[in-house]
């Protein structure tokens, strides 16, 4: 793979390393990968496919990826006392809560984050991953491995680590099948519907598990 085409993908781990690997802040990693999209997105500006963003919904199959990307939250709940890694006996909310505390989310930061994350974050991962970087072609693709696997950097700190790699194998098949919705509707309006409402489902499970 040609430094060109390798550089794009790296984005999100050097700012998932930088962010919560060295500083331990969310809002710097999620910033800093943000920034350099938009550093890699600006000069390809002729090329990015914003018009794609509101073509190419198809009712039957738009309303089953949304309904299956629903259920992310719901998994995500039952899941969590198996999941969770450093478990110490205060309970899921508590143990959660201190990660997040950690990483420097808590009160009106992690509101906000959340309020950014299921907006701001979809929209624009979704114009890089499926619309700039995605590959045409019907098989697994090395954007689908790059997308999931910076998830993997994030999960390692809530998560037990046979749970990471379970999850990031999800993520490329996640990946994967945005990627197809794009590529067979001619239009990125799917994805990011599912994509949005996936990551709601998670932040609204994540709630129930602090209360």
């Amino acid at each position: 793979m040609s430094p060109s085409k390798l550089m794009p993908l790296l984005v999100p781990y050097v700012a998932t390393i930088i962010g919560l690997g060295i500083l331990r802040n969310a809002w710097v990693a999620i910033l800093l990968y943000h920034f350099g999209v938009l550093v890699i997105l600006i000069p390809r500006r002729r090329e990015l496919p914003l018009g794609r963003l509101l073509t190419g919904w198809r009712h039957g199959l738009g309303f089953a990826s949304v309904a299956v990307s629903v259920l992310a939250g719901p998994l995500l709940l039952l899941l969590w006392p198996i999941i969770q890694i450093g478990e110490d006996g205060a309970g899921a909310g508590s143990s959660l809560a201190a990660s997040l505390a950690a990483l420097g989310l808590a009160g009106w930061t992690w509101i906000l984050f959340c309020i950014y994350f299921c907006t701001i974050h979809p929209l624009l991962e979704e114009i890089y991953w499926r619309g700039l970087l995605a590959e045409r072609h019907a098989g697994l693709s090395w954007t689908d491995f790059a997308f999931a696997g910076y998830h993997g950097l994030v999960l390692r700190l809530f998560v037990d680590p046979l749970w990471v790699v379970a999850s990031v194998i999800v993520l490329v098949l996640v990946a994967w099948s945005w990627r197809q919705l794009g590529r067979r509707s001619g239009g990125l309006r799917m994805p990011l519907a599912t994509h949005v409402v996936g990551d709601w489902s998670v932040i609204i499970a994540a709630y129930f598990i602090l209360s």
